[in-house]
C-alpha cells in the first residue's frame, strides 16, 4: 500500500486529484456545484488498480472544512465506486 499525503505532491497532481474528485461528486449528484474540494490524501493498493481518494468539503464561505468524503477509485477506468466510499460531517 502506497500512501500519498497532500505535503509529499507536486502542485499539479494535486489539482489533477482535486478535479478528479470534484467531477465524480457532481456527477453522482453528491454536493452542489459552488461547493470547494480539497485534496487531502491518496492510498494506492499494492495491485495499483484501486485507490482511495480522501477529500475535504467546504460549503460557500466556510473556513473549516463541512465533510470528508473518502473515495474508493477504480484507476483503471478513473471511476468512482460510491457503494464503497463514505464519508462524514464534520460540523
Amino acid at each position: 500500500m502506497k500512501i500519498i499525503d497532500k505535503k509529499n505532491i507536486d502542485q499539479e497532481r494535486k489539482q489533477r486529484f482535486e478535479e478528479k474528485a470534484r467531477t465524480a461528486l457532481l456527477n453522482g449528484d453528491r454536493i452542489p456545484e459552488n461547493y470547494r474540494v480539497e485534496f487531502l490524501g491518496l492510498c494506492i493498493y499494492s495491485n495499483g488498480l484501486f485507490a482511495e481518494l480522501t477529500v475535504y468539503i467546504y460549503k460557500p464561505r466556510s473556513r473549516k472544512p463541512d465533510i470528508i468524503w473518502t473515495l474508493f477509485m477504480d484507476i483503471a477506468h478513473e471511476e468512482v465506486d460510491f457503494s464503497k466510499s463514505h464519508f462524514a460531517y464534520l460540523k
